[in-house]
């Protein structure tokens, strides 16, 4: 019984990937899937890692990065490139402690 109720709490709790829309260089439009979002206190930045959305598995898949605008609701509004080196290992180094 309490197995069950512990399942069931945990279904309702699991969250829907987070999906944004991204344009690449040529104007082609893929989506991807967020797999985290976090903030610098030392740039006043937000930053998110993603991929795109495909049949391989999250494993196999290219991780993107990018700075990021947030909406009212928190949502991701818009994406802005990582400015310099210094952003970019910060970002790395997240990137391995996931």
């Amino acid at each position: 019984m309490i197995n069950e109720v512990v399942l069931t709490l945990l279904d309702e709790f699991q969250e829907e990937p987070q999906l944004i829309t991204v344009t690449d260089e040529d104007g082609i439009d893929q989506v991807c899937e967020v797999i985290h979002t976090f903030s610098s206190e030392q740039f006043g930045k937000s930053y998110v890692l993603y991929v795109p959305v495909t049949d391989e598995p999250i494993e196999e898949r290219d991780i993107f990065a990018a700075q990021y605008l947030s909406g009212n609701d928190g949502s991701i509004e818009e994406l802005l490139p990582i400015e310099t080196d210094e952003e970019w290992t910060f970002v790395e180094d997240i990137l391995n402690e996931l």
